[in-house]
């Protein structure tokens, strides 16, 4: 019987199954070879956070003080390719920042791996505290 564990990496939440409790997995079946490691997911997303901004920062245009907090189910297949990106209970979600985030989940390319990983990415977008920019201009001079 599999067990399911959580464990979380840089903001990643992996779901990590195993067949027994010496011989842990994530994702794909145990036979379908090594799936992706948890530093690899974390830099591809790392990668990609300019785009996820920019899809925060364009809904904020239309509401500025706009707060999204999505959590989205993303399986990346052997190929590095994303095959389906789903919300998996999203709190304050919004829809246009869920379909462009969704989209650069898309287009990202993941490292080969040798079957299918299935991971939940959080995402927690809040707009700048305002006092932070004077705090900056101060800096800078």
């Amino acid at each position: 019987m599999r067990s399911l564990m959580r464990t979380v990496v840089l903001g990643v939440v992996l779901l990590v199954h195993s067949a027994s409790a010496d011989a842990p997995w994530i994702g794909g079946e145990p036979d379908s070879g090594v799936p992706l490691s948890e530093a690899d997911i974390a830099r591809v997303i790392a990668t990609n956070r300019p785009a996820f901004k920019r899809c925060y920062e364009d809904a904020r245009t239309h509401a500025p003080n706009l707060r999204v907090r999505l959590r989205l189910r993303i399986v990346i297949e052997g190929s590095g390719k994303i095959s389906s990106a789903t919300d998996e209970g999203s709190e304050l979600p919004h829809d246009g920042v869920r379909a462009c985030v969704s989209d650069v989940l898309r287009r990202a390319t993941f490292p080969r791996s040798g079957g299918p990983t299935h991971v939940i990415v959080p995402f927690n977008f809040v707009p700048p505290d305002p006092s932070d920019a004077g705090v900056r201009d101060a800096r800078a001079d």
